[in-house]
């Protein structure tokens, strides 16, 4: 099940509101790297959450003090795949 695009993603974990530039998209093998604190685990669940169809990995990495729902919108193997 490979990962195509990351759409949106919205209250979870440190992504209050994730701004995705249009023409990212991953390959066979993306490499994923940033400082302590800057989501790169917050995007490992995100797709744990995804591929295991586990909703309550994502709903335990919510975004502390922020008003809505959740929201994460994906293009796995071209279909597009929403939390």
């Amino acid at each position: 099940m490979p990962l195509d695009k990351i759409i949106d993603v919205q209250k979870v974990g440190r992504f209050q509101k994730l701004h995705v530039p249009t023409g990212i998209r991953f390959s066979k093998l993306t490499l994923i790297f940033g400082e302590n604190g800057w989501g790169k685990s917050t995007i490992a669940d995100i797709l744990r959450s995804v591929s295991t169809g586990e909703p309550k990995i994502l709903t335990g990495r919510e975004t502390l003090a922020s008003a809505g729902n959740q929201k994460v919108i994906l293009l796995v193997d071209a279909n597009q795949v929403e939390f």
